[in-house]
C-alpha cells in the first residue's frame, strides 16, 4: 500500500496518483499491507471511464490517469490548501481541512445589475450620452449656417425635457409653415429657422446675424414674425430662405443675399391661403 503524502489516504500498490486529492505517489513511502481477515470482503473494483483501469469503489479520481471517475463535476476544493470546502449557505463556506472562510464571487451579470441603481429607467438616457447627442446637434445646426446662439437655443429645446417632464411627443408637434420642422404648440418660435410665429415680446436672436431684435424686420434685412413673411406671399414666389426669409420668383438653389440653400415655399403659401380663407369666412 501507499500512503499519500498530502491527505493520508492508502493507496494500492502501482498508483501513480492519490485517488482522492490527486497528489502524486511517487515519492510516498511504501507500506507492507495489514493481514487481512479472511472474512474480509474486498469492495467491488470501479472501472476508470476514461482508461478502463480498475480502482476502489470509493476512488474519486483514477490512480492510473488522474481523471474523475464521474462524469460529474466535483465541487471546488479550497483555493489555500485544496482540501474540501463545506457550504454554509448565502454562497458561503469553511475549508474543513484549514479553517479559512470563503465566499462566492458574483457573476459579472450580477456584479453590473447591483451596481445598477433601481431608480434609474433602462431606457434613460445617460448624462454623457445627453450631452454627445446636444453637442452634435448644435453642430449640425453650425454647419447648416445657423448662428451659434440659435443653434444652442433650438438644439437644448430638442434635447432636454419640457416643464412637465417628458420630451414632447413627435405627433403633438406643428410643422412650421416655412421649414416644416415640428414644433411643439406652444412655441414661440421655429426651433430651425428662428421664424416668430406670434410678435416678439423680447429681443431674440436673429438667424442671420444673430443680433437681438424685438421688431418684423431685423436691421440686417431679415423678416422676423410669419406674420410679417405672410404679407410678402404672392402666387409668383417660389422659393424662400429659411436664413433670411428672403421670398424667391426664380428657381435657384441659394440665397442671393445670405447665400444660404433655398427651400420650397408650397408650406408657406398653404399657411397664408388658408388664413386668408379663415379671416374671410370670419367676416
Amino acid at each position: 500500500m501507499i500512503r499519500c503524502p498530502k491527505c493520508g489516504k492508502d493507496n494500492n500498490d502501482g498508483c501513480q496518483v492519490c485517488y482522492h486529492c490527486l497528489e502524486s505517489l511517487k515519492k510516498a513511502p511504501r507500506e507492507s499491507p495489514a493481514p487481512e481477515p479472511s472474512q474480509t470482503v474486498k469492495a467491488p473494483a470501479s472501472a476508470c471511464p476514461a482508461c478502463g483501469a480498475d480502482n476502489d469503489a470509493d476512488a474519486a479520481f483514477c490512480d492510473q490517469c488522474g481523471l474523475p471517475m464521474s462524469n460529474s463535476p466535483e465541487p471546488a476544493g479550497c483555493p489555500e490548501c485544496g482540501g474540501k470546502v463545506e457550504e454554509s449557505g448565502d454562497g458561503r463556506g469553511v475549508c474543513t481541512e484549514c479553517g479559512v472562510e470563503l465566499a462566492e464571487h458574483p457573476s459579472p451579470a450580477a456584479a453590473a445589475q447591483e451596481e445598477t441603481p433601481a431608480a434609474e429607467s433602462p431606457t434613460a438616457p445617460a448624462p454623457h450620452d445627453l450631452s454627445q447627442i446636444l453637442s452634435r446637434k448644435i453642430l449640425e445646426k453650425l454647419e447648416a449656417g445657423m448662428p451659434l446662439e440659435l443653434a444652442v437655443e433650438t438644439s437644448c429645446q430638442e434635447c432636454l425635457p419640457d416643464a412637465a417632464g417628458a420630451a414632447p411627443k413627435e405627433d403633438a408637434l406643428a410643422a412650421c409653415p416655412v421649414c416644416g420642422t415640428g414644433n411643439s404648440p406652444q412655441a414661440p418660435r421655429c426651433q430651425d429657422c428662428g421664424i416668430s410665429f406670434e410678435p416678439a415680446r423680447r429681443p431674440i436672436p436673429c438667424p442671420r446675424c444673430a443680433k437681438p431684435c424685438s421688431e418684423d424686420t431685423c436691421p440686417c434685412g431679415a423678416i422676423m414674425t410669419l406674420s410679417k413673411l405672410a404679407g410678402f406671399v404672392d402666387p409668383s414666389v417660389i422659393r424662400v430662405c429659411p436664413r433670411c426669409k428672403q421670398l424667391l420668383t426664380v428657381d435657384r438653389k441659394e440665397c442671393p443675399t445670405c447665400a444660404c440653400d433655398v427651400i420650397s415655399a408650397d408650406r408657406l403659401k398653404a399657411y397664408v391661403s388658408a388664413h386668408t380663407v379663415v379671416a374671410e369666412d370670419g367676416k
